[in-house]
């Protein structure tokens, strides 16, 4: 997954999306891109999650105890990760079968 964050990300799109300007101002700004340990969850979350998409792993499951690398931290991928990855992961599968 890539440490870079997503200039459209998902959660500031009510911004882009009605401002289209929005974009081009925060990249003439340059704002540092900052995190916190909710963020880096969201983050290690969402790797396990491209992991079992990708088929790299069935489950989110077999990831239980890995440590993801989140920037300069590192998140482990705990039971209620797993649990709450696999419930996107089986929507997803779903709408492809």
């Amino acid at each position: 997954m890539s440490e870079v964050h997503s200039i459209l990300s998902p959660s500031d799109a009510t911004r882009w999306l009605y401002c289209g300007k929005a974009i081009q101002l925060d990249l003439e700004r340059n704002i540092p891109d900052s995190s916190n340990e909710d963020a880096d969850l969201g983050t290690a979350a969402h790797s396990v999650f491209e992991k079992c998409i990708k088929g790299n792993f069935s489950s989110p499951h077999a990831m239980i105890g890995q440590l993801i690398r989140v920037g300069k931290n590192f998140i482990e991928c705990d039971l209620e990760m797993a649990n709450a990855v696999e419930i996107a992961v089986d929507y997803c599968r779903d709408l492809y079968q």
